[in-house]
């Protein structure tokens, strides 16, 4: 009768048990590169590269031909301390979510009134990642939403 006591009150506390998983990542991307794309928008546009010691920025994207690798773009310009202060810690910050849906477009394109979308591209140790962040969130998780939010409050 003990035993079967102590087997019900283990059982009982496993089911009960809290298994909060972390659904941020855990290490530290190399870069992360922010811009805008399509919508209603100027033919060139400013993309930035972030990195754990620096932004910069490119001023001369032509919005139809965005580069695809970190080559493509020519970031010369140093942006200012506070800017780069503002971005806190994203690079780490990359939702677990975000990662799984790599190469996708996320959110809602209005197609009769098309509000663009933001471009983020990061690599994470030999993987490229890149997503289209739609101006509608509406649909997307809070996660989503928070890392879009955080990404666009600065950009």
């Amino acid at each position: 009768m003990k035993h079967l006591f102590y087997v019900a009150v283990v059982a009982l506390l496993s089911l009960t048990a809290c298994t909060h998983e972390a659904t941020t990542l855990k290490s530290s991307a190399d870069y992360m590169i922010i811009g805008p794309g399509g919508g209603m928008r100027p033919p060139i546009a400013t993309y930035y590269y972030l990195s754990p010691t620096q932004l910069l920025a490119d001023t001369t994207v032509s919005l139809g031909a965005i580069p695809t690798a970190l080559s493509g773009f020519s970031f010369y310009t140093t942006m200012p301390t506070a800017k780069f202060t503002a971005m806190g810690n994203i690079l780490n910050e990359i939702p677990a979510s975000v990662l799984l849906l790599n190469h996708s477009e996320i959110g809602v394109s209005h197609t009769a009134v098309d509000g663009g979308y933001t471009v983020v591209m990061t690599k994470i140790g030999s993987t490229l990642y890149d997503w289209k962040f739609h101006d509608d969130q509406s649909t997307s998780s809070t996660e989503i939403q928070a890392f879009v939010n955080k990404v666009r409050m600065v950009f």
